[in-house]
């Protein structure tokens, strides 16, 4: 794909830097706190309904249950977010 015509040449150092930032972060991951927040915004949207843990799942595909499993106790410590149900029927839910 080519470029508009006012920006022929290489890319300069701003364009560079901002490349390498996404390309550290896709194969880094992202960190505990993005993460946490997104579980609890996916939650949020879920309403009063809430989300299996494998729906959780779908939202951070590079974790795994053990990490998942983590951020959510400490979600729940926070009073961030709460169970409801008991082991596979459990939903999680926004508090």
């Amino acid at each position: 794909m080519s470029r508009p015509p006012s920006r022929l040449g290489p890319p300069d150092l701003g364009e560079r830097v901002h490349d390498l930032r996404h390309l550290c972060t896709r194969l880094r991951g992202l960190d505990k706190e993005q993460n946490k927040e997104l579980l609890v915004q996916h939650l949020r949207g879920a309403a009063e309904s809430g989300c299996p843990k494998s729906e959780l799942q779908e939202v951070l595909p590079g974790l795994s249950w053990g990490q998942i499993n983590r951020l959510l106790t400490e979600l729940r410590q926070e009073g961030r977010v709460r169970m409801v149900g008991s082991r596979r029927w459990s939903r999680w839910l926004s508090a």
